[in-house]
């Protein structure tokens, strides 16, 4: 454990957390991945507790943050659960990303509809030029339509 950066004092600020991690493997897993103490008391301070070891691995490794996670909460998004969290980072949706939607008129987006947008390459910036060339005020499952039929910006 100790080739791995695993010390003493992260063992005990595990167990201070209420962590009793039974394999030596995950407890390197969790050092290896980037998965902090910090990183542990982040999450809980959001709601986010008791999380199993692998699941803390996973959203380190997906890219989640706090920052992410409170950016989302600003907008109205609220505590999501973690596997939604991975797959909106994993797709690419940004809080900046919502926020340009929003500004566009389209609040209150579903969690999958923005994943949609993204995974059929449709930004705020196409959105706008497409209203620029008359197409007004679509759906956005409209705009969807129009990317996938070959309208480029």
């Amino acid at each position: 454990m100790g080739n791995h950066g695993v010390r003493l004092e992260y063992l005990q600020g595990l167990k201070s957390l209420g962590y009793t991690v039974k394999s030596t493997d995950m407890v390197v897993r969790m050092k290896d991945h980037g998965v902090s103490l910090h990183f542990i008391r982040e999450f809980a301070a959001l709601g986010y507790t008791n999380l199993a070891p692998d699941e803390l691995v996973r959203t380190k490794d997906h890219g989640v943050s706090t920052t992410f996670v409170t950016e989302l909460k600003t907008l109205g998004y609220e505590r999501l659960p973690l596997d939604d969290l991975r797959r909106l980072k994993d797709h690419g949706v940004s809080a900046a990303f919502i926020k340009e939607l929003k500004d566009l008129g389209y609040a209150d987006t579903s969690l999958e509809q923005l994943v949609r947008l993204k995974d059929h390459g449709v930004s705020a910036s196409y959105i706008k030029r497409m209203k620029e060339r008359g197409y007004g005020d679509l759906t956005l499952d409209e705009y969807i339509r129009l990317r996938d039929r070959g309208e480029r910006e």
